[in-house]
């Protein structure tokens, strides 16, 4: 198979990993898959500044998440532990071990400490890092020679027909077997799948501002650790005018067992805080006023009862404005060829804290179906070996869209209730709000976060392979 991957952030080099780990060569002579990843930017250079420096945009290939760092829940360590051992080291090596969350309020009262970690002995815990550095680990698994530095322009496709990719230089088009939109919120492959008919430009499914703006950046870990912040400790601090994040995302080099999420470790040098506010009309973010925005978060958070805050608050330059998009819901990922994974299919609040986790997730349970319907495929062949892998394609597809958009509608929902504490609020409404967190610390852990940390894409794949067997 010819298979094109748009986009090398996150999902789109998780992808290609993936599918090189299980995808089955056809018997010989048939020629091996040939996987090429397109991406617009120079990924030591134009990707490497976007995906990490504080001046990032929404405009990048995969959306940022606020202040330039993401965490990564037991779920998604455990697919990148599945995927390659001495990857998953190098994550955990290069963020910090996060073993609970403590909510506070901007009164200054303690709200909860919860602890985010798999029920197993010894626990997987959270993982928080900064987005480049999770990505930098990731691309060192993949050669070079892999991806290309081409922008796409168009992709077409119809049932029966192979896949047709048009390049924004004017270069030759490129016939495949399947394109995967790994091409985050702005996706090119979602809008080919998803415009009003007689017109290509249109997007029946534009991303959805959801009335939130945050700002944040990278400091020295010394803001947290000399106002009494622990090891393996994530700040959350909840108002009645917004919201305010900070935790380490680095780990001392002498941490011995700093390889391993099971334990935490002293933090390094640095950290991450994030601020999050409503307003009502999404923000010109190509274009900002330093000063007033940091006018703007002292405003905010001047009167709040929290050493940490008022340390960062006073120190940090603002640079850039991150507005929260989400992809709407979409009645399928996948058509005629095309298949949407990560952010292009699933760009989530960031109150659920799963973006990335649940695109190493999409990536993971694309590849082994598609795995699993080529072994198959390969034992019954078609009339020839393209119509074979065709048919094979089609299957995986159908099954990764019908698996998760269940999965990522229960996320959103939930996320979307979270991101409500966030908005504006009055008095009863603030007091309720810390009323609702401050019971959570009498449950080791709910439902919800169950299902969050606990989710196995191997075993849920073959669930639902025994299921389609079954009918």
């Amino acid at each position: 198979m010819k298979i094109v991957i748009i986009g090398a952030g996150i999902s789109g080099i998780s992808t290609y990993l993936f599918l090189k780990k299980h995808l089955p060569n056809p018997a010989s002579p048939a020629e091996p898959h040939q996987l090429i990843i397109y991406e617009g930017h120079e990924a030591n250079k134009e990707l490497k500044r976007q995906l990490y420096s504080k001046d990032a945009t929404e405009q990048t290939t995969n959306t940022i998440a606020i202040g330039g760092g993401l965490g990564l829940g037991p779920n998604g360590l455990k697919c990148l532990e599945r995927l390659d051992e001495a990857l998953f080291h190098d994550v955990v090596r290069s963020g910090h071990t996060i073993t609970q969350w403590r909510m506070s309020c901007a009164r200054g009262w303690e709200l909860a400490s919860i602890g985010i970690q798999t029920e197993e002995d010894p626990p997987t815990n959270s993982v928080m890092i900064g987005r480049q550095a999770l990505w930098h680990c990731m691309r060192q698994y993949v050669p070079d020679i892999a991806i290309v530095h081409k922008k796409i322009s168009k992709v077409v496709a119809a049932a029966g027909q192979r896949p047709m990719v048009s390049f924004d230089d004017g270069a030759a088009d490129i016939e495949c077997d399947m394109v995967l939109g790994c091409d985050g919120l702005r996706s090119i492959v979602r809008k080919s799948m998803f415009h009003n008919e007689g017109d290509e430009s249109s997007e029946k499914y534009p991303p959805h501002y959801e009335g939130l703006v945050g700002v944040g950046g990278f400091i020295p870990s010394s803001y947290l650790r000399d106002n009494g912040v622990k090891n393996g400790e994530k700040g959350i601090v909840f108002g009645a005018n917004g919201f305010f994040g900070y935790g380490y995302n680095t780990t001392s080099p002498e941490g011995q067992s700093r390889n391993l999420p099971h334990e935490t470790c002293d933090p390094g040098d640095e950290a991450n805080w994030w601020s999050t506010y409503y307003l009502d009309e999404c923000p010109d973010w190509r274009s900002i006023d330093s000063e007033d925005a940091k006018r703007q978060l002292i405003a905010r958070h001047s009167s709040w009862k929290n050493p940490v805050i008022q340390k960062i608050i006073k120190n940090v330059k603002i640079d850039s404005l991150y507005p929260t998009w989400t992809t709407p819901g979409l009645p399928t990922w996948e058509r005629a060829g095309l298949v949407l994974i990560g952010d292009a299919a699933d760009a989530l609040h960031p109150s659920s804290g799963q973006g990335a986790n649940q695109a190493l997730e999409d990536s993971e349970c694309f590849a082994l179906l598609l795995a699993h319907h080529l072994k198959a495929t390969y034992l019954k062949p078609e009339r020839s070996q393209q119509e074979t892998e065709r048919l094979a394609g089609e299957q995986a597809a159908k099954n990764y869209s019908n698996m998760r958009i269940p999965r990522i509608e229960k996320i959103h929902q939930r996320s979307a209730a979270l991101g409500d504490f966030k908005k504006p609020k009055n008095l009863v409404q603030e007091m309720l709000m810390y009323l609702f967190i401050w019971s959570m610390k009498f449950f080791r852990v709910d439902t919800h976060t169950r299902e969050l940390t606990n989710y196995d894409v191997p075993s849920e794949v073959g669930k639902m392979l025994a299921a389609s067997r079954g009918k």
